[in-house]
């Protein structure tokens, strides 16, 4: 197949906490290169619009309030 690209996602979330961790950095990361990689989609305007970015933040940092 051409002119697909593959990539390997984290390893499956099993409740440690390296796992949960490691999903929470993966989802930082991902989010961060669709926003830089595609600014005008309306995705990317509703993670800034709905302040995703601060609720990722607190979810590192274990402070999230609901």
């Amino acid at each position: 197949m051409t002119g697909l690209h593959t990539f390997r996602l984290p390893a499956t979330v099993t409740g440690s906490g390296d796992d949960i961790e490691l999903g929470r950095r993966y989802g930082t990361h991902f989010t961060s290169m669709f926003m830089r990689c595609h600014p005008d989609r309306v995705t990317t305007r509703r993670i800034v619009g709905e302040d995703r970015l601060t609720v990722l933040s607190e979810l590192r940092s274990g402070t999230l309030h609901s």
